[in-house]
């Protein structure tokens, strides 16, 4: 390990020469605000990265013996040399010395200075997180270089942007499914810091396009708290997400999960919206057995009268445009949906075409009238549409994966991008990071 004083004094000096340079560039060619900004910020890059690289050399070279296990039994990972090892960095490249072990049967090899580091594939961890997140917020991997670069100084290939962003979302996957089954398989109740009165869980879907054309659905859910506002809605507080291609049982064990993290064993009530499939209510059924209220979105059966309405009057006619207005405000009466039932059983419409239309809004409308109290619902201060799921479908989803030009997306790579996107809008992107980082450490130790 080297002298403390000697690497203080070898930073000072790289840090001095390249102020010195910088400052005589400046009086020489007396630059653009713009370009000062930028040179002064290649500047700090350049100094960060001599402090990184000579504090990582107290660490030591990493040498621990002349050998280290592996998975054969013998004779395991055997010193082979010291080697200069270049990094990238938040800071840049940089250069590492470390032991370098290999075993010449399984041909594993390993860099103890670079595992306590945290590099994996080149990278730091902090380089690869900045990767991760720019591969999960920016539409397209090449764009997503380009801002990296502009905002940090930190220049990666659009293939390792897409290399880093699904290997981090992977990770993210594997953390998530074993967190569910854990919860799952022992019943335990995860218990939130914060206990709530009411949570609201709404789910939907959309697709995407993948390898060779085929369309896939992706689910989303969201779950939130309400804030009451004066003379308005009730305001979505606090709204965490979850996606994915998964089938439908393995994604509500997952809004599961994710509503327990947000105090659903502990809420009193528990609001599922959906949009009249039955994979949702089945979903809320097996996940939300307790004080759960289920609400139809209010839109989709206006539109299912509205529809009628077209069936029997004409597309754009005001008679249609009337009868709609008038009962999809009847909705929102009391016992509103059974009054607009008995008035769409009342209908004389003999056309069949139009007929099938209003026997097909009736059975819709029996099968949901317990999930379209609306009147109370608003009463207690309920949403009464699933507006937020349809809108994570859209800025979660179609934001980044139904750009255009975006046709080719392999399941297991869009699932992982989908997860680090998930994660930064649900703010845990890195206390769930930090979890893999540690894991990697352990496994190395």
């Amino acid at each position: 390990m080297e002298n403390l004083e000697v690497v203080r004094a070898a930073i000072m000096a790289e840090l001095e020469k390249e102020v010195t340079r910088f400052l005589a560039k400046v009086a020489q060619e007396k630059p653009g605000g713009l370009q000062l900004e930028r040179a002064a910020r290649e500047v700090g890059l350049r100094c960060g990265a001599q402090v990184l690289e000579k504090g990582l050399a107290l660490y030591g070279k990493g040498n621990q013996g002349r050998s280290l296990p592996c998975q054969c039994p013998e004779p395991g990972m055997k010193f082979v040399r010291y080697d200069r090892v270049r990094i990238t960095s938040v800071t840049g490249e940089i250069e590492v010395v470390s032991a370098y072990y290999h075993c010449s049967v399984c041909g594993q090899s390993r860099w103890p200075v670079l595992e306590q580091f945290g590099s994996v594939g080149g990278l730091s961890e902090g380089a690869r997180r900045m990767a991760a997140e720019a591969g999960g917020l920016i539409g397209g991997f090449e764009q997503s270089g380009e801002v990296l670069y502009r905002f940090s100084g930190l220049r990666l290939s659009d293939n390792t942007i897409r290399r880093v962003t699904e290997q981090v979302g992977q990770g993210l996957r594997e953390q998530e499914k074993k967190a569910v089954a854990q919860a799952w398989e022992t019943h335990e109740p995860v218990r939130a810091a914060k206990a709530v009165e009411c949570l609201h869980v709404a789910v939907d879907g959309t697709t995407v396009c993948t390898e060779k054309g085929a369309w896939r659905e992706v689910k989303s859910g969201v779950i939130y708290e309400t804030k009451a506002v004066p003379g308005e809605e009730p305001q979505a507080v606090r709204p965490s997400y979850v996606s994915t291609f998964d089938p439908a049982r393995e994604f509500g064990h997952e809004v599961w999960l994710q509503a327990a993290r947000r105090g659903a064993s502990q809420a009193k009530r528990i609001v599922t919206l959906g949009d009249g499939s039955v994979w949702i209510w089945n979903l809320y059924a097996e996940n939300f057995p307790f004080n759960r209220v289920e609400v139809l979105d209010y839109f989709h059966a206006s539109e299912h009268l509205a529809e009628l309405a077209r069936a029997c009057w004409g597309e754009a006619t005001k008679q249609a445009q009337r009868w709609h207005a008038q009962h999809a405000k009847t909705l929102l009466k009391k016992n509103g949906a059974a009054r607009v039932r008995q008035v769409m059983k009342e209908l004389t419409v003999t056309d069949p075409k139009a007929r099938a239309v209003i026997d097909a809004t009736i059975s819709y409308f029996e099968h949901n009238l317990t999930r379209m109290n609306y009147y109370e619902y608003r009463k207690q201060g309920y949403h009464i549409g699933s507006g937020l799921a349809e809108a994570a479908c859209k800025h979660v989803v179609g934001a980044r994966f139904k750009q255009s030009g975006m046709t080719n997306w392999t399941i297991p790579g869009a699932e992982a991008v989908l997860r680090v996107r998930v994660a930064i809008k649900n703010g845990t992107f890195e206390r769930q990071c930090d979890a893999l980082a540690s894991q990697r450490f352990q496994k190395a130790a």
